[in-house]
């Protein structure tokens, strides 16, 4: 099995999220772009639609130049939370991976759960200092918006004025057009004025370091690990990933790695084998049969079979 391209099933995860975040945010500040652009927003009053929800046939609005600029604040700082949490959800995949493949890890000691699993990695901090560096800001950016109703803390303060901080600011991509990459002006205890080009700024930052630890992830657990990281996501999670393939427990898994993992050169008789040195192949087969107890063919390929 070639494992040179391959991703796990985390990454899949929160390269999905980031992917549609990014599209939802600037759609979301284009709606409210158009809206302020628009004839009805240059009065004083204003009426929006409310589609499907509760709320009657039209919401009116007063000001609504300074009703949309606040909605896009509120976007902004919903954006850096979500873009956290999704973080969070890979990072807590990453080290379920890690315990699965290995039954009895080596602890590690760590002050922060990104450190503990990139020391896990065999990752060293400094080498992605540029990167971790503007992940740890948005870690409390996310907190002062969750816990301090958007105020800024000592910490936050802190680490936006520190060295470390503005040099990998300095180094961070830039964007086309006039915007250069910036945050907003943060004073101790004082509002933050985050726009949404900061939550995607910080959904990108996530998921660089996402992209950094995976391949680390995948060497870790090898091939074996990879066999059973997908055979987990199609027999045993509590929700599992759909697979088209449906034809046995080896065509899934392989379907999986091939097409969800992108592994390579993958043969379904070492899938077999590896499932059975670890003793997942005759759950894996018991719950194929609960899932599908009239096989995996499709019901045209069941009527050619009974002829």
């Amino acid at each position: 099995m070639n494992l040179g391209s391959a991703i796990s099933e985390p990454f899949v995860k929160i390269l999905d999220f980031h992917n549609d975040f990014n599209r939802n945010i600037k759609a979301a500040v284009g709606a409210l772009e158009f809206w302020k652009t628009s004839s009805s927003a240059s009065a004083t009053t204003a009426t929006l639609p409310t589609g499907s929800e509760p709320w009657g046939p039209l919401t009116h609005w007063k000001n609504p130049l300074d009703v949309a600029g606040k909605a896009e604040a509120f976007v902004a700082e919903v954006g850096i939370v979500r873009a956290a949490s999704a973080f969070e959800d890979f990072r807590t995949g990453l080290d379920a991976e890690l315990n699965r493949a290995r039954p009895n890890p080596t602890s590690v000691e760590a002050d922060a759960v990104t450190e503990r699993l990139l020391s896990r990695l065999g990752i060293s901090p400094a080498t992605i200092v540029d990167v971790t560096k503007i992940v740890e800001f948005f870690d409390v950016a996310r907190n002062c918006i969750v816990h301090r109703s958007g105020r800024a803390s000592p910490s936050l303060a802190a680490l936006a004025v520190s060295k470390d901080f503005q040099n990998a600011l300095a180094k961070w991509p830039k964007r086309a057009g006039k915007w250069r990459v910036a945050i907003p002006s943060i004073t101790d205890g004082a509002p933050i004025e985050w726009q949404p080009r900061h939550a995607i700024m910080a959904s990108d930052a996530y998921f660089k370091l996402a992209k950094l630890m995976d391949p680390s992830l995948i060497t870790a657990v090898g091939e074996l690990g990879m066999v059973r990281m997908a055979a987990h996501w199609c027999f045993f999670d509590e929700n599992p990933v759909p697979c088209p393939a449906k034809k046995n427990v080896q065509t899934m898994v392989k379907r999986q790695l091939v097409n969800r993992y992108f592994a390579a050169d993958v043969e379904e008789g070492s899938i077999i084998g590896h499932l059975k040195s670890i003793k997942k192949w005759d759950g894996c087969a018991k719950e194929y049969e609960r899932r599908f107890p009239k096989g995996g063919l499709l019901r045209d390929q069941r009527k050619r079979a009974k002829r």
